[in-house]
């Protein structure tokens, strides 16, 4: 016998296995485009702060702030992968994931 009350879209979509949707609680998908541009305009904020930042603790001059040497391009992608790993972890997202909103859930 078929049951005469109203399901829930979100009960329905669990009981299926899956999460809810976004577009079924009203918030729209986060453009390709807009996670891109976060991704590319993370990758070289970070990059030339911290390379920028590595040469001043380095103490090379100016004119060599970006040759990577050894232990400095070691240190400049262990700031890298640190940046994206405990960024991406936190509620906001990274930088510009949190100015684009393109913070994918």
């Amino acid at each position: 016998m078929k049951d005469d009350r109203q399901e829930d879209p979100a009960e329905r979509n669990l009981a299926r296995g899956g999460q809810e949707r976004r577009s079924e609680r009203g918030h729209g998908r986060v453009s390709t485009l807009r996670v891109v541009t976060a991704e590319i305009l993370d990758f070289l904020t970070v990059f030339f702060t911290g390379r920028y930042l590595i040469g001043l603790v380095a103490g090379t001059s100016d004119d060599a702030v970006f040759k990577l040497d050894k232990w400095q391009g070691l240190a400049l992608v262990a700031m890298i992968v640190a940046y994206f790993y405990l960024l991406s972890r936190t509620e906001g997202g990274t930088l510009w994931q949190r100015i684009l909103k393109a913070r994918r859930h």
